[in-house]
């Protein structure tokens, strides 16, 4: 039971005179996805910006009760945003704007009793980001820290509105020849039942 994983970016930079960027992420395999935004500092100094952005992603993630894988889904979400911003110096961000998002939980493998589940939602997306780490896939040295925020204020079904955070810290730490790596992450609903595309997964990947 493997996975597998084969993934590509690429990224144009400096295409008007206040330094956009386009980006685009592209992976293949277990997890798939495709990403692309476009980074538009409003100022020279990019101390603020606009991003609007777009993705499609698909994923199988276990469903387990008291321990026991007892279905498997596969979960596909299209999103489509637009961020305002605010640069942080060199060291992050902070963003608010409107998402709009399609999920659909696809029973797998389990017991074909167990519902599929689609929705679509639309709401405010916000989130915090630093980051001090000294290289971007191999850091020796520093931290990461997200902060994500979403409150769904539209909804295509009965189940009614509902908001999530979510929080992850990384950090890097090498004292002589030994790098230490640490990670640690967490959420919760602040209101209402999340749909089983926004369930929060524990442990592994």
């Amino acid at each position: 039971d493997s996975m597998f994983n084969i993934s590509a970016a690429y990224t144009m930079s400096q295409i008007n005179s206040l330094g956009a960027e386009w980006r685009n992420f592209l992976q293949l395999g277990n997890d798939s996805a495709f990403l692309t935004d476009f980074y538009q500092p409003l100022d020279y100094r990019q101390r603020y910006f606009v991003r609007p952005y777009a993705s499609v992603e698909q994923q199988k993630r276990g469903l387990y009760f008291d321990g026991d894988r007892v279905a498997e889904y596969r979960f596909r979400e299209n999103r489509a945003g637009l961020d305002l911003g605010v640069n942080l110096d060199v060291y992050g961000q902070a963003r608010v704007g409107w998402l709009e998002r399609r999920l659909r939980a696809t029973l797998d493998t389990g017991d074909p009793l167990l519902p599929d589940s689609k929705r679509e939602v639309g709401g405010v997306a916000a989130g915090l980001a630093l980051d001090t780490q000294d290289f971007a896939f191999f850091p020796t040295k520093g931290y990461q820290a997200k902060l994500d925020y979403f409150e769904a204020l539209r909804t295509s079904n009965q189940t009614g509105k509902y908001g999530r955070v979510e929080g992850r810290l990384n950090g890097a730490w090498s004292p002589g020849d030994l790098i230490f790596l640490g990670r640690v992450e967490g959420g919760q609903a602040t209101n209402g039942t999340l749909p089983l595309g926004d369930a929060f997964s524990l442990g592994g990947q």
